[in-house]
């Protein structure tokens, strides 16, 4: 008997198998038109395979511009496929996927997401097009065997979404009982970026560690959070300088602008330009043409006509 059920298990396999060849050779050879009405089809059947084949042929259709929206969202349904091949399929195609609510629809899924693999590429898709709904399922994951991926994800987040920092001190107790169980160097970024000062105080002797990982890392953390001092105090080395730049940027206001001034002898870059810019932008006009008046005791005449140039076309108030 068991001899038997093997036999037909096997014989089974090898027609699924000849299935898809076939359905894999004849497929393209169908017009488009006739392509689209047996997507729905395809996308529904009761074989797996062929609902991962109907997933790479929505792939085809979509990069000719070609793929139509109910294609797409059949797609993304399939994320909740039982199949785990076929949700591994349809999240690898997300990235190439304009939607209303993708974000939305993606972070519920990450939320019940048995499988780690297909959590991972759910993962990466906010790690490049960062969302605040994603924050907490991307958060459950830290403690997983993911946690570098899901580490870097946590940074681009919380450094591109409008979240609420009500939360800090809770994600922050998570990313320390992470740490219990990973040396992962973005944790210490996470714990950086989400501690208050007094946090940041414990990590500051991180910056001198012979280990470059863990000093970029930190140094990475105090740039989103605007924790400058301990990186100006370290400017003569250049990338801890390249994160002042970054930190003094997110501080913001006119001593943040005054802090930069200092480190413009030693460095005169794109970056400092641009961090020079973001401040003034944000400044009261008291502020700002006091800011232009040490520009102009330094003699950096053309940097302020560039800024004075770019301020006044970005400016949606061209007040006299």
């Amino acid at each position: 008997s068991t001899i038997i059920q093997k036999n037909i298990l096997s014989q089974s396999a090898t027609m699924r198998t000849r299935l898809v060849e076939v359905y894999k050779e004849l497929w393209p050879l169908m017009p488009v038109d006739q392509q689209h009405e047996k997507l729905a089809e395809l996308l529904s059947d009761e074989l797996p395979e062929l609902r991962s084949f109907g997933i790479e042929r929505v792939s085809v259709l979509n990069r000719d511009g070609e793929a139509k929206k109910n294609e797409l969202q059949i797609v993304v349904s399939l994320l909740h496929d039982p199949d785990r091949d076929v949700r591994l399929s349809a999240a690898k195609l997300l990235p190439e996927i304009n939607l209303p609510n993708l974000a939305n629809d993606i972070a519920k899924n990450l939320s019940v997401e048995q499988d780690i693999n297909v959590a991972k590429v759910e993962i990466q898709f906010f790690n490049s097009n960062p969302d605040d709904a994603a924050i907490e399922p991307v958060l459950d994951r830290l403690n997983t065997t993911i946690v570098k991926e899901t580490a870097e994800a946590l940074v681009t987040l919380l450094t591109n979404t409008s979240y609420s920092e009500e939360n800090f001190s809770r994600w922050f107790w998570v990313v320390k009982k992470a740490q219990e169980n990973s040396t992962e160097p973005t944790l210490l970024t996470l714990e950086a970026i989400l501690g208050n000062n007094t946090d940041r105080k414990k990590l500051v002797s991180k910056l001198d560690s012979n280990v470059e990982t863990i000093r970029i890392a930190v140094a990475r953390g105090f740039a989103a959070s605007g924790y400058w001092i301990p990186l100006i105090q370290r400017s003569d080395d250049s990338s801890m300088r390249s994160f002042a730049i970054l930190a003094l940027q997110k501080k913001g206001g006119l001593q943040a602008f005054k802090t930069l001034l200092t480190i413009r002898t030693v460095v005169k870059n794109d970056d400092w330009d641009a961090a020079a810019l973001n401040i003034l932008k944000s400044l009261d006009t008291r502020s700002f043409l006091l800011a232009d008046d040490m520009l102009g005791l330094i003699g950096e005449t053309g940097l302020r006509l560039d800024i004075l140039m770019k301020v006044w076309e970005e400016s949606e108030n061209k007040s006299l």
